[in-house]
């Protein structure tokens, strides 16, 4: 995440809408956005794995995934 608020100078940001977890798992439904290197907004889940109370693991799941990618592109 520090890299991603780096490359987006900033501009990264997300609300929560809702969130599921358990000793293993958290699921977090998100609304997030970001205006470098280019404009993006879109819905996504991130789903974490924990252990000991400390994430090893995460994986981010865009509803546009294609969108989420070219907004990240120089």
């Amino acid at each position: 995440l520090a890299q991603l608020a780096e490359l987006t100078a900033g501009t990264f940001g997300q609300e929560i809408h809702d969130l599921l977890a358990n000793d293993e798992h958290v699921v977090v439904m998100v609304e997030a956005w970001r205006e470098q290197p280019h404009p993006y907004r879109g819905k996504e889940v991130h789903v974490w794995h924990v252990k000991d109370g400390i994430a090893t693991e995460a994986w981010f799941i865009s509803q546009d995934q294609a969108a989420f990618d070219a907004a990240l592109t120089p």
